[in-house]
């Protein structure tokens, strides 16, 4: 099953606010980002971590342009967010299943 705005959405209905153009054209970023004879069986889940992380950041960076966020990320790369250190996590595991390390 591919990823979709609805279906991610409906995954994480935290980004329900955000318009499903911006939703469509990020799955379809993270998407291309995650292969999928790489992933296999947990490319959507893959797919949907990453967009939700790069959602959450822009999400982030918009809150500070125009001053709703105070302070930055509470880390760097992937452990910016929860979801890129869910994100993270899931790559590393891939090294057990494939031998495919990051």
């Amino acid at each position: 099953m591919a990823v979709t705005a609805t279906t991610f959405v409906a995954r994480f209905p935290e980004f329900g606010n955000i318009e499903t153009s911006v939703v469509t054209a990020t799955v379809a970023e993270a998407g291309r980002q995650c292969d999928s004879d790489l992933w296999g069986d947990k490319h959507d889940d893959a797919v949907n971590y990453l967009t939700a992380h790069m959602l959450a950041l822009r999400t982030q960076a918009i809150g500070q342009q125009v001053g709703a966020v105070s302070g930055g990320n509470s880390g760097d790369g992937f452990k910016a967010t929860n979801y890129g250190y869910i994100y993270e996590l899931m790559q590393q595991g891939l090294a057990e299943t494939t031998g495919f390390a990051y």
